[in-house]
């Protein structure tokens, strides 16, 4: 899993990511404005989007797998550009210093989640 040549550079990082990384791209529907209808948290958000497509767990942590492959630069703008600003600055400043801490909580939340509920 990794860039795909066929997605135009011009679109907007969003919607590249919804293209390319599908499992990203439905949470950021779970972390959209209405974020908090979810949970309070990253783990209760990240347990509802487990609980609605609990198919795309598995792909969730191979995709911000490669995430944090990228340098902290460009996973920085990425995320940014993807996590809905409400809720980055009401979570993550508060909770998470860097785009690099809240994709490594999102794989260790799923891959609890993935432990605990492994169908």
């Amino acid at each position: 899993m990794g860039e795909i040549d066929l997605i135009p550079e011009n679109l907007p990082i969003l919607d590249q990511v919804r293209l390319q990384y599908p499992a990203i791209g439905q949470l950021t529907y779970t972390l959209d404005d209405s974020w908090d209808m979810q949970g309070k948290n990253l783990t209760e958000c990240l347990g509802s989007f487990c609980q609605r497509i609990p198919s795309y767990r598995k792909r969730l942590v191979d995709e911000a797998t490669v995430w944090l492959s990228w340098t902290d630069s460009k996973l920085e703008t990425y995320t940014k550009s993807t996590i809905i600003f409400n809720f980055w600055a009401n979570e993550l400043t508060r909770e998470f210093q860097t785009a690099r801490s809240f994709w490594q909580a999102v794989i260790e939340i799923i891959q609890y989640n993935l432990r605990r509920c492994p169908a």
